[in-house]
């Protein structure tokens, strides 16, 4: 794993896609001969392991992104709570019922959020309507 890592690193290796050829590896075309034996011997790993770690760094984004729009969108409830150290409510709504063994539709949904020393803590109510 280590090898393999170092010459992902070194050889700038990456997934990429042809129509000709579909998905496969893009090296470096300097690459040494010994390494290229190396990197098509284990091409599934190599593939395994760079479509792991893109999707690791998507969900980074994704949950920066979700974490920023939050905080934008629900300015003045965190500003609340960081003032009073109170739960706040930010959104209240009807959803469908989460819940098969109850013979309801539609729930009303409360959800609060509270600033504390670790972060943004949330939590919502469910009131079944039937």
């Amino acid at each position: 794993m280590k090898k393999m890592i170092e010459l992902i690193k070194k050889w700038n290796i990456k997934i990429g896609y042809t129509l000709a050829k579909g998905e496969g590896l893009i090296i470096d075309p300097e690459i040494e001969k010994e390494d290229l034996k190396y990197v098509r011997k284990h091409k599934p790993q190599i593939m395994a392991y760079l479509k792991e770690k893109k999707a690791q760094e998507e969900n980074m984004w994704q949950e920066k992104f979700r974490k920023e729009y939050f905080e934008e969108e629900h300015a003045k409830e965190l500003e609340e709570s960081r003032r009073t150290g109170e739960w706040v409510v930010y959104a209240k709504g009807m959803e469908p019922c989460n819940d098969p063994r109850e013979e309801c539709d539609w729930d009303w949904v409360v959800r609060y959020l509270k600033v504390t020393e670790n972060g943004i803590e949330t939590k919502q109510e469910r009131q079944h309507t039937w």
